[in-house]
């Protein structure tokens, strides 16, 4: 049983397998069709201002995720402005409470942490 099983894999394998064909075509006439080729191009990407998710700031939810990933635990913003976003939380590491400081550029940059 285990012959068979092992010889049918191997039969299997050396089989030639069939290409795929990209399309069918006919012709009447002398020429082929003259295809367009522009129609295919994909469409250019929207320029930045024109997309809805512009926004360049330090958003209060990209601040938590930065502090998260800096070990502070139970972090929460404490302050958001025009210029910069505070957030409160626990470091581990030093046992005590930090407060961190973002700008509200794009990247979330820290600014102090105290």
């Amino acid at each position: 049983m285990i012959f068979s099983i092992a010889s049918l894999a191997a039969a299997g394998i050396g089989l030639p397998s069939q290409a795929a064909a990209q399309g069918v075509e006919f012709y009447f006439g002398d020429q082929p069709p003259a295809y367009d080729y522009r129609e295919y191009r994909p469409a250019p990407r929207p320029r930045y201002e024109d997309r809805e998710m512009a926004y360049e700031g330090c958003s209060p939810r990209r601040a938590l995720r930065t502090a998260r990933r800096m070990g502070i635990s139970d972090a929460q913003i404490a302050r958001e402005g025009r210029r910069r976003v505070m957030v409160d939380g626990y470091d581990y590491e030093t046992q005590e409470n930090v407060r961190l400081v973002f700008a509200n550029a794009p990247g979330c940059p820290l600014i102090d942490r105290y």
